[in-house]
């Protein structure tokens, strides 16, 4: 029952949306890529989309980041800790083994 929506609902939101423009009528025969701005209650008329060329798939070229060995990357996160906990004047300063 909630996932069914009625044509009469559709046309009660529109209405109200709708209840003070000059378009209320038209609304529902305006060409294709026309709609009113209801703020400005005036209509907005796009061109038909031309595409130019094929589409095609766009392809980010990244270099890999080199691999550090996984105990080199361990010290070096056990040494900033302890660098940050002994609260060094160089707070700068990275711990490097």
């Amino acid at each position: 029952m909630f996932g069914r929506v009625n044509v009469d609902d559709y046309d009660l939101k529109i209405s109200r949306i709708l209840r003070h423009s000059q378009y209320k009528r038209q609304i529902l025969t305006l060409p294709l890529g026309s709609f009113v701005y209801v703020p400005n209650d005036s209509i907005v008329n796009f061109p038909k989309f031309q595409q130019k060329g094929k589409p095609y798939e766009i392809t980010l070229e990244q270099e890999p980041k080199p691999e550090m060995p996984r105990s080199i990357r361990i010290m070096q996160r056990i040494g900033n800790f302890l660098t940050a906990l002994s609260g060094e004047q160089n707070e700068g300063m990275v711990f490097q083994w």
